[in-house]
């Protein structure tokens, strides 16, 4: 079935995803197309293009789709091969002008046919391409669309076949659209914002006006700025083009009193373009980023970025999940996880994700996929021309009018290739200079490339990739903010990995791949580069869910494919919520008896406010027993962030195994309940060395979900042994605890308390589940 969907002239339509392009109307081509490998590269040949080819031999299959492999439906391994796609239809009777063919998304390789006539063909497999079908196609006819993919990599491609740090998939994995433009019409519309401190803002149009009529163009182009239905600036543009010519088209458009666009409010304006008979628009959002100082900031103020990296890849969904499961995951992670920036992969996603993420208020750094490539090739003429340029300007090009897109990436993890880098961000700055062009690197790796960049990107695997222990990034951050020469950085990868399920670590055990190791060094990491820099302008967590790469599972994220969490997914989301928030970097999480624990006690401050007279309040549990307690009392100055004390504590002189939890909670001047957090403190006997040690038990863990009628609350907790730890909506609670049976209290306002008693066995998990909305029935 074909879906026809109308741009010009109507309020514009989400369907055709692409919106600064000028389109009339376009037909989706979702759904039922043949399709056939070809393993031994014949079909050219063999002439499987031409239009009377016999193609009752291949089977039907859904595009999008991977190879023949229809969403949901998505499994492992993905053929690396070639396949051949056909499609026919018939173009509408009343599409008299330009037509053209548009590919969201093909992997990696694309030869296109049409009733038999070769087209052209396209390399790279992230970026939206477009073929003009001017010769092809007329109006009234049924046509034969033939495409041949090939996903093989070589180590001459960008991706390499050396080198790449996750899954390929294959085919036409995202839609495909048959599109009708006007034959006079603005292209590579592109938009700069500049927001002065005069309370206006200035966006500047610039765009190639194509005149593809027999005749000239002597008309005009209005451009105008709507708040909702409210013309709130306004230009006419003289537009001379011969017939035949193009015509460079530019104006400035200036708006008083602008509501700005930014996380905590996502207002998008709309850009309304007409000429002659046409009209198109599309959302822009009023804001300018800008490095100073120091700082990263976003309208002129410094901005905190907190969030998640995240490869394009959805359980049996592979990367042709829908716009609904998209939407809905990154509302879950700005509504509940309170993110505002997001790096989604190292290659740019559906371009769904970019339109979301205007309208959610996310940041987005979006990059080319050039991931530890051969070095040597990088660097050559052949793939700059082949593979690099092309995929840098298509990248610009599609997304450089969103609002959401705050820097452009050219590379990750490839040090020392300088020609490549001066090269390609120059390239970039010419072709967008209202955004940070950056490269990302490892934190160990290459500090002479810092000379070139605005913003510095560095991935901190501190505990993993890096280093083998998690407390080597004190080193690693100190020896990266002198490297940075004032420069801001940000965290752009800081992870570990964990399969879900594998509970046999510990906090102190430095075998890692388990859930609490995973937990142990993101929760240090977080919170120690938050608080031990004044550069450092925000973190990434690599990743948000498990993904594949080489067809095996990378267990990287904070969920596993399927969406469900691991304990580090209640860590972050508790890093991650309220404007002031007490952290506690410990010197070490693993002690030996008779010894000393210690850890410094921080805040951030994310709106760099001031308070008075705040408490908090620490206690040191093993099971339900308090060990020791105290509290302290500290205001906060208007700096981000700042040490409040250390805390030491002598570990019992017993020289066996044991665990102990500390605890802490933040208290307004009223007494008001701010914010909770934690260690975990493991002590190892005076016999064991670095490495795997000995366990007093591998502790279980604690699940704890609040609902109300099936609706998950997000303003509930649990009480502890007197301690109050927030319950979210996801993935509620869950903390590690020793084998034992506890005493737990439910709480949330306006609802009577629940009590359970819980037993915890090593190794395992305890779930509890409390609906509000039922009779309280304590399980026997």
């Amino acid at each position: 079935m074909l879906v026809f969907f109308t741009r010009l002239g109507l309020a514009g339509s989400a369907d055709f995803p692409l919106k600064d392009v000028a389109v009339k109307n376009s037909i989706d081509l979702s759904g039922d197309w043949g399709f056939k490998i070809d393993d031994d590269d014949a079909g050219t040949t063999n002439g499987w293009f031409k239009k009377d080819f016999n193609r009752s031999g291949w089977k039907p299959v859904a595009v999008p789709g991977v190879w023949d492999k229809k969403p949901g439906e998505i499994d492992f391994p993905i053929s690396s091969c070639i396949g051949w796609f056909h499609r026919q239809v018939t173009i509408p009777k009343d599409w008299q002008e330009d037509i053209a063919i548009t590919f969201l998304g093909s992997m990696y390789s694309t030869d296109l046919w049409m009733d038999g006539q070769y087209v052209g063909v396209h390399l790279g497999g992230y970026t939206p391409f477009t073929f003009d079908l001017a010769k092809f196609a007329k109006p009234d006819s049924k046509i034969d669309i033939v495409v041949r993919v090939d996903n093989r990599l070589t180590p001459t491609m960008i991706p390499s076949s050396q080198h790449i740090g996750w899954q390929y998939f294959g085919g036409l994995y995202r839609q495909v659209y048959l599109v009708h433009k006007p034959m006079a019409r603005p292209e590579n519309i592109e938009t700069a914002i500049e927001i002065p401190d005069d309370n206006t803002a200035k966006l500047k149009l610039n765009a190639l006006f194509k005149n593809g009529t027999s005749a000239e163009f002597p008309g005009s182009m209005k451009v105008e700025l709507f708040a909702q239905n409210i013309v709130v600036a306004s230009s006419n543009v003289p537009v001379a083009c011969s017939a035949g010519k193009t015509a460079i088209t530019q104006t400035e458009l200036t708006v008083k009193n602008p509501t700005l666009w930014c996380p905590d409010n996502p207002f998008l304006y709309n850009l309304v373009l007409s000429w002659g008979v046409d009209r198109m628009e599309f959302p822009v959002g009023l804001r300018e980023f800008r490095v100073q100082d120091g700082k990263f900031l976003l309208n002129n103020k410094r901005i905190w970025m907190q969030g998640f990296g995240q490869h394009e890849e959805y359980f049996s969904d592979g990367p042709c999940y829908s716009y609904d499961k998209r939407l809905a995951e990154l509302k879950l992670m700005k509504d509940v996880y309170k993110i505002n920036a997001i790096r989604p992969g190292h290659y740019p996603n559906h371009p769904d994700l970019y339109n979301i993420c205007d309208k959610l208020g996310i940041l987005v750094f979006t990059e080319i996929p050039a991931w530890q490539v051969n070095r040597e090739y990088l660097e050559s003429n052949e793939a700059w021309e082949l593979w690099l340029e092309p995929q840098l300007r298509e990248m610009v090009q599609t997304l450089r009018n969103h609002a959401s897109v705050f820097g452009w990436g050219i590379s990750n993890e490839i040090g020392g290739t300088h020609g490549y880098f001066k090269h390609a961000l120059e390239y970039l700055r010419k072709m967008d200079a209202t955004r940070q062009a950056s490269l990302v690197l490892a934190a160990t790796e290459d500090f002479g490339s810092i000379e070139f960049l605005g913003l510095i990107a560095r991935n901190f695997h501190y505990g993993w990739y890096h280093s083998k222990l998690v407390y080597a990034l004190r080193k690693g951050l100190a020896d990266n903010e002198r490297a940075a020469n004032g420069k801001p950085i940000w965290v752009a990868e800081l992870g570990a990995h964990a399969k879900l399920g594998n509970l046999k670590g510990g906090y102190g055990d430095e075998s890692r791949g388990s859930e609490e190791y995973q937990d142990k060094a993101v929760r240090f990491g977080y919170q120690y580069c938050a608080t031990s820099s004044e550069l450092i302008t925000g973190i990434s967590i690599w990743t948000w869910s498990d993904f594949h790469q080489h067809n095996d599972i990378l267990p990287h994220g904070i969920l596993n494919e399927k969406r469900e969490p691991k304990i580090v997914a209640y860590t972050v989301c508790n890093l991650f919520r309220g404007d002031l928030r007490l952290f506690v970097c410990e010197k070490n999480a693993r002690c030996r008896p008779g010894k000393e624990w210690s850890a410094s006690l921080r805040y951030l401050n994310i709106l760099q406010q001031e308070k008075k007279n705040l408490k908090a309040v620490w206690k040191i549990l093993s099971g339900i027993k308090t060990v020791d307690s105290g509290e302290i009392k500290f205001d906060v100055t208007g700096v981000r962030s700042a040490e409040i004390s250390n805390i030491a504590w002598k570990v019992p002189d017993e020289n066996k195994p044991a665990r102990y939890y500390f605890w802490i909670e933040l208290f307004d001047s009223e007494g008001k309940w701010l914010y909770t957090n934690s260690s975990v403190i493991d002590v190892v006997a005076e016999t064991e060395t670095r490495g795997r040690v000995s366990e007093p038990q591998f502790p279980g863990l604690l699940k704890v979900k609040v609902l109300d009628d099936g609706i998950p609350l997000d303003d509930a907790w649990v009480l502890f042994e007197g301690i109050r730890m927030p319950v979210y909506s996801f993935p509620g609670l869950i903390i590690p605890l020793d084998a034992g049976t506890y005493p737990i209290e439910i709480k949330a306002e306006g609802r009577q308390p629940r009590k359970r008693e819980i037993t915890v066995k090593p190794a395992e998990s305890t779930e509890v589940i409390i609906d509000f909305s039922k009779k309280d029935e304590i399980p026997r």
